[in-house]
C-alpha cells in the first residue's frame, strides 16, 4: 500500500462529508480504528472512536441544513507499516437556527496499515484563524 492508497482510504471514509459517490457513516468509522483518539476541532477534548461518533451523528442528524467538509493539498507518507496523511479543509454549513457558517481548518491523521487497509489511529483538526487583532488605529 502507498501513500495514494491511504488518500484513497481517507476519501472513502471522509467522502461522506462532502457527498463524495459511496460515501457513508459506516465507511468513515470502517477507516477509523477502534482505539483512535481525535481531537476535533469545535471540541476542546481528545475523543475515542465512539465518543467522536456520537459527536458526527449528532451533526449529521439533522441540525444543518447543509453541512460540507471540502479537503484539499493532501500529502500522505508511509513509512511501514504507518502512514500520516495532512491537509486543508473548509466546513461549509447552514444550521437550521442560526446562519451560514464557514471554518477553515488544518487536519493530520496518522493512521496504520493493516491486511485490509489503512485505519486512522489518530486525527486532528484544528481551526486555521485568520483573525487581525488591533488593525484599525484608535
Amino acid at each position: 500500500m502507498t501513500e495514494k492508497s491511504l488518500i484513497e482510504a481517507f476519501e472513502a471514509g471522509f467522502g461522506v462529508f462532502w457527498g463524495a459517490e459511496g460515501g457513508s457513516v459506516a465507511r468513515l468509522f470502517e477507516f477509523i480504528h477502534a482505539d483512535a483518539r481525535i481531537v476535533d476541532e469545535d471540541i476542546p477534548f481528545v475523543l475515542s472512536r465512539d465518543e467522536w461518533r456520537r459527536h458526527v451523528d449528532f451533526h449529521l442528524g439533522g441540525v444543518w441544513e447543509s453541512l460540507r467538509w471540502y479537503p484539499f493539498e493532501l500529502k500522505a507518507r508511509a513509512h511501514g507499516g504507518t502512514g500520516v496523511l495532512t491537509g486543508f479543509a473548509t466546513l461549509q454549513g447552514k444550521p437550521r437556527d442560526h446562519g451560514f457558517r464557514q471554518r477553515h481548518l488544518r487536519f493530520s491523521i496518522v493512521a496504520t496499515r493493516r491486511k485490509d487497509g489503512w485505519q486512522a489511529l489518530s486525527i486532528s483538526v484544528m481551526p486555521i484563524l485568520g483573525t487581525v487583532l488591533n488593525a484599525s488605529p484608535g
